[in-house]
């Protein structure tokens, strides 16, 4: 994909109207899994409460809760193939909220010419001291 935004084995499109996990079928995300991939993304490592993300999938003043927000990061886990007991992309930060852990994935050129996607930062995992992976 042209533009690509990658984290392990996947990859989105820079809007993140779909991904692909490996050479596997095409992943499609609804709106507000959407809006939940952006506001993660634009802001790695940082706890987001269930507030903000509401704010992000349905704007100031909705009327939806904050247990709506558990449901999609749920639903949003498991079409991605995350897992709470062991997050790689969104961790549960109890009694506050959800925080992106993944490192983007870059392609760096190799001698041949060719590339090879390399992460972007040695292979350190969260540092998972107070964090819980259930949602």
């Amino acid at each position: 994909m042209e533009g690509e935004v990658r984290y392990g084995e996947l990859s989105f499109d820079p809007s993140f109207l779909f991904a692909r996990h490996g050479a596997g079928a095409e992943l499609r995300f609804t709106r507000s899994e959407r809006a939940l991939l952006l506001a993660f993304t634009r802001h790695p490592r940082t706890v987001l409460t269930r507030n903000q993300l509401l704010d992000a999938i349905a704007g100031s003043g909705s009327d939806a809760t904050d247990r709506s927000i558990d449901f999609l990061i749920n639903r949003l886990r498991a079409k991605l193939g995350d897992s709470a007991r062991a997050p790689v992309l969104i961790a549960t930060q109890y009694g506050e909220g959800y925080v992106w852990i993944a490192d983007p994935v870059h392609a760096e050129p190799r001698p041949g010419g060719s590339s090879s996607s390399v992460p972007s930062r040695a292979s350190r995992g969260w540092p998972h001291r107070g964090l819980r992976g259930g949602s």
